[in-house]
C-alpha cells in the first residue's frame, strides 16, 4: 500500500519562489513602473537615475524640500511615504541596499523649493554616508542641505550608546511631522526643530476620562503633543511661536 507524502516531503519548500519576479535586474526599475502607474496623478520620477520617486503637488517655490528614502524592499516605505504634507521625493535603493549619492541628489534636487532639503533616513551605514555624501555634494552646487538620522529602536543599542541605535517604525512620525512642518513654510531650522520627537510621560491618568495624553516634544520653537482617546484615534498639535495651533488626526 502506497501511502501519501506530506506535501513538504514533496517539495524543498527552501526552493520554492517566494516572490513573483521577472528579472531580478530589472526588479527595482518594474517596481517604479508600478508605483507610477498606480498612482500617475500623484506620483512622478525625476532624474537621470531614474530613481527618484517625486510627489507631483509637493515641491513648491519657497517651501524646505522633504527627502526620505533608503533600501527597496521595505515597502511601503519609501515610495508610499511621498506625497503633498508628508515627503516630496525618495531616491530608492537596490534591495536592502542604500541608494547612491546620486540618486540621493535626484530626490534632492526635485524637492529643492529654494528654502533647503531636509534629508531624513534611518540610521544604517550606507545610509548615512551616501546621504551625508549626497549633502555635501549638493551644498557645492548652491543647495543647502541637513541631514536628519532617526533612532528610534531602543532594542539595537543602550541608552549610553543612543546614536548607535537604528531607525525602523518611528521613521514614518518623524516623516509625516517633518512633511506637515514644511508644508506649512516653517525655515528649515524649525522644521528640523519639529521633527526632533522624544516620547514621555506628562502626567498622571484619570481612569474615569478614559484619555491618555503624552508629551513629545518639547522646544522653545516647537512642541508637539499626542492624545490616545477610548476610540482608538489620535491627534496631534503643532504649536509655535510663528503659527497658529493646527492640528492632524488619524483613526487607527
Amino acid at each position: 500500500m502506497v501511502q501519501k507524502q506530506h506535501r513538504s516531503q514533496q517539495w524543498n519548500l527552501e526552493d520554492m519562489p517566494k516572490k513573483l519576479i521577472n528579472d531580478p535586474d530589472d526588479l527595482i526599475a518594474e517596481l517604479i513602473e508600478g508605483i507610477i502607474s498606480a498612482h500617475p496623478n500623484h506620483l512622478t520620477v525625476q532624474g537621470e537615475t531614474s530613481r527618484a520617486i517625486v510627489a507631483i503637488n509637493g515641491p513648491r517655490d519657497g517651501k524646505v524640500g522633504i527627502v526620505v528614502g533608503g533600501g527597496s524592499g521595505h515597502e511601503p516605505a519609501f515610495a508610499g511615504y511621498v506625497g503633498k504634507g508628508l515627503a516630496d521625493a525618495a531616491p530608492l535603493g537596490n534591495i536592502f541596499a542604500s541608494p547612491s549619492p546620486t540618486q540621493i541628489m535626484d530626490a534632492g534636487f526635485a524637492a529643492d523649493g529654494g528654502a533647503g532639503v531636509l534629508f531624513l533616513y534611518g540610521n544604517y551605514t550606507g545610509d548615512v554616508m551616501n546621504f551625508g555624501m549626497a549633502e555635501e555634494s549638493m551644498a557645492k552646487q548652491g543647495v543647502v542641505a541637513l541631514s536628519f538620522v532617526t533612532t528610534d529602536d531602543v532594542a539595537s543599542a543602550p541608552a549610553d550608546k543612543s546614536n548607535e541605535r537604528r531607525g525602523i517604525a518611528g521613521n514614518f512620525f518623524v516623516f509625516k511631522v517633518a512633511g506637515a512642518a514644511a508644508d506649512l513654510n516653517l525655515t528649515l531650522e524649525n522644521v528640523e526643530v519639529a521633527a526632533f520627537i522624544k516620547l514621555a510621560p506628562a502626567h498622571v491618568v484619570v481612569p474615569a476620562i478614559r484619555s491618555i495624553s503624552v508629551v513629545i516634544a518639547s522646544t522653545s520653537a516647537c512642541k508637539l503633543a499626542l492624545s490616545c482617546v477610548l476610540f482608538v484615534s489620535f491627534a496631534a498639535w503643532i504649536v509655535t511661536s510663528r503659527i497658529r495651533c493646527r492640528m492632524f488626526s488619524i483613526s487607527l
